[in-house]
């Protein structure tokens, strides 16, 4: 994907007005997800962990926090044992000394 690509997905959007509710505003967005990444979302929420949509949000931001402060590869090694849902080793690999 080239720089300028990335930088067009990634930019707020030129607006001129000013609104003080920018960070609360709403954006309606359609997702695909695998029947278990549903199964997953179903059982956070039947636990109370929010609404889906905010089980979403909190994941994003996670996901974004854990990108920036682990070294790429690490994170690499974290995502594929989510993937394989492998939480003993995910709990080995998160302790912190």
């Amino acid at each position: 994907m080239s720089s300028e690509v990335v930088r067009t997905l990634t930019e707020e959007p030129k607006n001129n007005r000013t609104n003080a509710k920018k960070d609360t505003e709403k954006k309606m967005k359609t997702l695909y997800i695998s029947v278990d990444a549903d199964k997953l979302l179903r059982l956070l929420y039947a636990e109370g962990e929010g609404k889906q949509n905010e089980i979403f949000e909190k994941a994003i931001k996670l996901y974004w926090a854990l990108r920036e402060v682990l070294p790429e590869e690490e994170f690499r090694r974290l995502v594929k044992l989510a993937e394989k849902k492998e939480i003993e080793k995910i709990k080995r690999r998160l302790e912190f000394k």
